[in-house]
């Protein structure tokens, strides 16, 4: 990467930028893609594009907050959105919530168990009454080579990029339907194009 000081107005594009493509472009330091994309999404109307008031979404594996899951619930929250954080116990979901604000709620899920997310969808849609939006952001990966990889690791990673994702679909699913509305995010990553990379094995590649 080339560095640089950016001004308040690139700083500014930059972070509206990376809000929507925060890997396959800030990973590769296309600054000059950064700043159009920045710019175009700061000057559309938030009313007509990004106006998610009275929406409820959920996203999953969403309670760390450096990162993805948690800023796109920011980002969310900041549209007029109701989130719902779904993570496991150890990562402290409802402590995450609570520093979107009190109109939000989380959770103790885990997306590799089926009834677990049953579980969870129905806690959401008796505080909230509806699901419109389902953030799969939930997975882990693992640095190692391709040789080292057992079948254990193979499990343990895909289980929770895949399996999660099925399992959250299939426990939202139905009220979407019901409500004939509603849409669903899959997170990928750039490790699906790289094949691998430092932070992430080909297994990890081959669940994005």
């Amino acid at each position: 990467l080339v560095a640089f000081e950016p001004d308040a107005s690139q700083r500014r594009r930059y972070a509206v930028a990376l809000a929507y493509l925060p890997q396959t472009l800030a990973w590769t330091g296309m600054y000059a893609e950064l700043d159009a994309l920045g710019a175009k999404l700061e000057s559309l109307s938030s009313e007509h594009l990004f106006d998610l008031m009275d929406k409820v979404a959920v996203i999953t594996g969403g309670a760390g907050l450096n990162g993805l899951g948690f800023a796109t619930a920011r980002m969310m929250v900041a549209q007029g959105a109701k989130v719902a954080i779904l993570d496991l116990e150890g990562a402290n979901p409802q402590a995450a919530a609570a520093q979107l604000g009190a109109d939000h709620f989380g959770l103790v899920g885990n997306v590799t168990d089926k009834a677990s997310c049953e579980a969870a969808v129905a806690q959401i849609k008796a505080k909230f009454g509806r699901i419109d939006i389902l953030v799969n952001n939930a997975g882990i990966t693992q640095p190692v080579k391709f040789l080292d990889i057992t079948g254990g690791d193979y499990d343990r990673i895909l289980d929770v990029s895949l399996r999660g994702t099925l399992y959250a679909s299939q426990a939202v699913i139905p009220s979407m339907i019901a409500q004939k509305s509603g849409s669903i995010v899959c997170i990928s990553s750039v490790s699906a194009q790289r094949g691998g990379g430092i932070l992430g094995g080909p297994h990890y590649s081959a669940a994005k």
